[in-house]
């Protein structure tokens, strides 16, 4: 059963709580620089994670330019009819296009490429 007497507060009223409490509060400077190391560490590791899947998507992406591009060489030298050309075209744009937009294929939010 909740507490009666308890207020609502408003979060202008919250931050300045926070902000009285913090008045005066100091960090050591060994603190500061492990802190400090820490989100190095990760910020370094999250742009080398990046990265990686950049060159995978971008990698992913070429490879299906190229299938692409053979098959329409295929197509017009007449060693696959229209219906097979279009049946494989249209997988590789969708292959190409789940690649460029990850989110839009498994129904999970994305994250953009920075």
């Amino acid at each position: 059963m909740p507490c009666e007497e308890q207020k609502q507060l408003s979060l202008k009223k919250l931050e300045d709580q926070i902000e009285l409490e913090l008045e005066g509060k100091t960090i050591l400077p060994e603190f500061r620089q492990w802190a400090l190391d820490a989100l190095n560490s990760r910020n370094d590791q999250e742009i080398e994670d990046r990265t990686k899947v950049y060159e995978m998507r971008h990698a992913s992406m070429a490879e299906a330019q190229k299938e692409l591009d053979s098959l329409t060489r295929m197509r017009y030298k007449e060693l696959i009819d229209d219906e097979a050309f279009i049946k494989e075209r249209d997988m590789l744009r969708e292959k190409n296009r789940k690649v460029q937009n990850p989110a839009a294929g498994n129904g999970k939010p994305g994250r953009a490429m920075d």
